[in-house]
């Protein structure tokens, strides 16, 4: 089959041939007149006229084909690929009436039905809280008896409402909540549950006639599952037809995305290439019963402590022009970090730190459950050289009001170090659990943005503004360098 650019290719050479006819013409003419069998006037005469019809005629039949040329490609692109129609949104190809003419079908319903030979319906999107609404409501109902009553096979795939894909694209799409996506998941999935259930007690109270309960069968036909990975489309797919439209991050959803129907054509159409997809992604999907509908410890703990703080902590330490620590005693800490704090406070930013009190029941607390200190004395002077240290970067800069040290006898039961927390939108704190009979190296983190989780960092700020009231009212603030013995 001729390709686009072979086509135009033999074009070019039908023009070649005419100027080369044209030339030789020319030839011929100048031949008899050099033979004296014409006249100059004769030649040029002749040979004008005849040059000129010849190429105004050829170069506007050859000119005029090529839009034929390229719609007659296009057409078999078309056709190859399998594509019926485009539409500016799947409910405009039924409001239109495009879903009369080409497929002879006026509302889902009929499109689930007609032309389903293999009786065969697969809806892959991320939430279609839209697609199961308003008109198209009673959907769930019809989709749970076609495989009752019809032996239909029907799979919902849905995203997995726990991910954090959902809540991105949550966001993305400007919703009311991060978990707005999350929600209409789930009342998918519940709207499903409560048609099964109805139709349970139908059977009970013999409303219905069935040889079984509604939910055994349904078990082998109808399958509502969540994907592991974010659909990047909605995918109605009815026996040898689809209705796609990627998702595009619009607000409204898919319901005015671009969209196209598509049938059953070529082997690398795109019917072929989606039903792939789908197959795909439904081997990445699970029941609900199946999901973990809570996040994996490594993925929430993914900050490491002490010598090996991650590159995100060092980006966000180097970036900073607040610092907010809390802590039992930190000396590990400031003495690896002591240059950035110091350049924090150089240039013009504060440092606040609330640490446990040296010579208090705190630090005997943290001897009792440390493998590093076996000695209460070591332990205390630690301490005091940790606090020493941020006393010496103050004195240094004189900067009294933009470093504030403040000691609390108080078991910490984590360690926090909060970047630009006087900006909730833009602050990161990084919490680090405090350990019992481990190394310190081995403390589990995790990091909060301000920018996704606003009211967690309202939240863990207003527990250090309460821990700052309450060392004022007991250890208070360090004014001088505290004396370390050794």
């Amino acid at each position: 089959m001729n390709t686009l650019k072979n086509k135009l290719k033999k074009r070019r050479k039908i023009l070649f041939a005419v100027l080369c006819i044209v030339f030789g013409a020319a030839i011929w003419y100048l031949y008899l007149y050099l033979k004296n069998e014409m006249s100059i006037e004769q030649f040029v005469e002749e040979f004008v006229a005849i040059a000129l019809s010849a190429l105004v005629s050829t170069f506007l039949a050859i000119w005029i084909t090529k839009n034929d040329i390229i719609e007659d490609d296009f057409s078999l692109k078309k056709d190859k690929a399998g594509i019926i129609t485009i539409e500016t949104g799947y409910k405009k190809f039924f409001q239109t009436g495009d879903s009369k003419s080409y497929l002879n079908v006026s509302d889902f319903k009929e499109f689930f039905i007609k032309n389903n030979r293999d009786k065969s319906i697969t809806i892959v999107g991320i939430a279609l809280s839209g697609f199961f609404s308003d008109e198209n409501e009673p959907l769930v109902e019809m989709l749970l008896n076609l495989c009752i009553n019809k032996s239909y096979n029907v799979k919902i795939i849905l995203a997995n409402p726990f991910s954090d894909e959902v809540r991105l694209q949550a966001m993305a799409q400007n919703k009311t909540s991060v978990d707005h996506i999350a929600n209409s998941i789930k009342n998918t999935h519940m709207k499903f549950l409560k048609a099964i259930e109805k139709m349970d007690r139908m059977y009970d109270s013999g409303s219905i006639n069935c040889s079984k309960r509604p939910s055994h069968f349904l078990n082998s036909q109808f399958s509502l599952t969540f994907s592991s990975t974010l659909p990047k489309a909605l995918i109605i797919r009815s026996g040898e037809y689809m209705i796609i439209t990627p998702y595009q991050m619009q607000p409204e959803g898919p319901s005015y995305a671009p969209t196209m129907v598509v049938k059953d054509a070529d082997a690398d159409g795109y019917y072929e290439q989606y039903k792939k997809y789908i197959e795909r992604i439904f081997e990445l999907s699970v029941r609900w019963e199946g999901l973990c509908k809570n996040k994996m410890v490594k993925e929430v703990f993914t900050q490491p402590y002490g010598n090996d703080l991650s590159e995100q902590f060092y980006e966000d330490l180097h970036s900073c022009n607040s610092l907010s620590i809390l802590g039992l005693g930190q000396n590990k800490m400031f003495t690896n970090l002591e240059i950035e704090l110091r350049r924090i406070v150089k240039q013009g930013g504060s440092i606040c730190a609330v640490m446990a009190k040296p010579d208090g029941a705190s630090t005997k607390m943290c001897v009792a459950r440390s493998l590093i200190h076996s000695k209460l004395k070591e332990a205390i002077s630690e301490h005091k050289r940790a606090i020493n240290i941020l006393i010496s970067i103050r004195d240094s800069f004189n900067a009294g009001d933009r470093v504030k040290v403040y000691t609390w006898d108080c078991f910490f039961p984590y360690t926090m170090y909060a970047f630009n927390m006087n900006d909730p939108k833009q602050a990161k704190m990084y919490i680090w659990i405090t350990n019992m009979f481990a190394y310190s190296n081995e403390r589990d983190g995790f990091v909060i943005d301000g920018r996704f989780e606003y009211d967690m960092i309202l939240k863990y700020a207003q527990q250090y503004e309460k821990i700052i009231n309450a060392a004022i009212h007991d250890g208070g603030e360090i004014n001088d360098a505290l004396v370390v013995e050794e």
